[in-house]
């Protein structure tokens, strides 16, 4: 309970002009009908049939990053760069086209655009970091390794992390390359060892259907290799099949330019990447078109992934994957304006760089 309250507070750390929320419910109607009846707005808001939202609850099971304590997000992104080096960026650029999209362009088979659901579970930042991972290696590949990676293997055996309660990016990077991940696909299937664990349930599926049995879910417990799948082919799995990172990075620049730029280079070229931001409430009423903050009452952290870029009507956007099903937004998928740093986007951006050479590719198939 100690550690849940503290993280509870982590996620209250918010930059200097946002407040934590001392509200603790919302009218669901009521934002949507303002954001709906905005003639300038750039994007729209569904209620999903959710009446009243307690803001508490939603944190704690739909988000689940911990941001760092400060964030001033111009000293934080500042990199001071020669005359040089700028035009080498800027002559770069010039080569990346105005839209990309892994999950539309992606010509190797690997299944970027599958949508995975956290469910009651703040593991998003398990979920997107196994999610960019499996991409990375999939197209680092050339499609050789194209098998599920387990978000349900990190979020319960990295002990540096809180499971559902949340977790810190920089700290499963860490885990990714230390310890890496095994195979498991969404809940309930018979994809990898360790299938996800958590069942989809709440305001992003049918919830008459599929109920929430608790308020929260628990971690599941830490089964090592031990598979849970009873069509895997083996009881444990196998030395060859865990998948490591060599190394990972965060991406950094001049948040004006470079930051920006620089995070659609590592896109293009080597993946997907994540992202953390602060979440605020409108945020998980997001239909369609491109978002851009409206109301700044802070919910938490979120952990997500970046699959590529584009232009509307004058306005640039990233093409972001969520974890909270597929019947959220665009299929599950969001665009969210970029170069700004709305919501610290492009604050907290990581990548890393798969251990191709040491997995075994007889054993994929």
């Amino acid at each position: 309970m100690t550690k849940f309250i503290f993280i509870s507070l982590l996620m209250c750390i918010v930059p200097f002009a946002v407040v934590c929320v001392p509200r603790k419910k919302i009218i669901s109607q009521e934002i949507v009908n303002l954001i709906n009846s905005d003639q300038k707005s750039t994007w729209e808001a569904d209620t999903y049939g959710i009446k009243e939202v307690n803001l508490e609850i939603f944190s704690q099971n739909y988000l689940g990053t911990i941001l760092p304590f400060k964030y001033d997000k111009n000293k934080e992104m500042e990199k001071d760069l020669s005359q040089k080096e700028y035009g080498t960026l800027k002559a770069k650029e010039e080569k990346l086209p105005a839209y990309f999209n892994w999950a539309t362009t992606n010509k190797t088979n690997c299944p970027i655009g599958r949508v995975r659901d956290q469910s009651n579970c703040g593991s998003c930042w398990a979920v997107s970091t196994a999610s960019a991972m499996q991409d990375r290696f999939c197209i680092q590949s050339k499609g050789k390794i194209n098998v599920d990676f387990s978000s349900g293997y990190i979020a319960s055996c990295d002990k540096l992390n809180y499971g559902c309660n949340g977790g810190y990016m920089y700290l499963v990077y860490d885990f990714l390359k230390k310890n890496g991940t095994i195979t498991g696909g969404d809940y309930d299937s018979d994809s990898g060892c360790q299938p996800y664990p958590v069942r989809p349930c709440g305001p992003f599926v049918d919830s008459h259907k599929m109920p929430c049995v608790y308020r929260s879910a628990t971690t599941p417990k830490c089964r090592k290799k031990k598979c849970s799948n009873d069509w895997h082919p083996y009881r444990e799995e196998p030395e060859s099949k865990t998948y490591k990172y060599k190394e990972w990075t965060s991406i950094r620049g001049n948040i004006s330019y470079t930051t920006e730029y620089l995070m659609r280079k590592e896109i293009y070229e080597n993946g997907p990447i994540t992202a953390g931001f602060l979440v605020y409430e409108d945020f998980m009423f997001y239909k369609k078109g491109i978002y851009v903050p409206k109301y700044y009452w802070a919910s938490g952290g979120h952990a997500v992934k970046i699959v590529g870029w584009g232009e509307e009507n004058n306005i640039n956007y990233w093409i972001v994957q969520n974890s909270w099903s597929d019947r959220w937004g665009e299929n599950g998928f969001f665009r969210i304006i970029r170069g700004t740093n709305a919501c610290y986007f492009e604050s907290m951006v990581n990548a890393g760089k798969p251990d191709i050479k040491n997995s075994d590719y007889n054993v994929h198939k």
